[in-house]
């Protein structure tokens, strides 16, 4: 419900984004070591496309538009939610 509201008030795939400073290098300590963004293994650093593609991929498993980010009309009569329909 809460994704259906944000989307009525006019939020969609931009808001869903990080900022910008997520795939700039962390300076940290007096020698400024540098953290960058990186998978879960820590074995590749993630890049704005990166990203997008696991938004693409949470989009879908919640059963959401890639597009709109808005709930399928499948997903909404699975939750017996068709009375909120776009």
């Amino acid at each position: 419900m809460l994704k259906i509201l944000n989307i009525r008030e006019g939020f969609g795939r931009q808001n869903d984004r990080p900022p910008n400073a997520w795939f700039e290098p962390l300076k940290i300590g007096c020698n400024q070591t540098e953290f960058h963004l990186m998978d879960y293994y820590k074995r590749n650093e993630l890049s704005k496309q990166d990203v997008e593609g696991l938004l693409d991929d949470y989009y879908g498993e919640s059963g959401w538009s890639k597009d709109s980010t808005a709930p399928t009309p499948e997903k909404l009569r699975e939750l017996d939610l068709e009375d909120v329909m776009f």
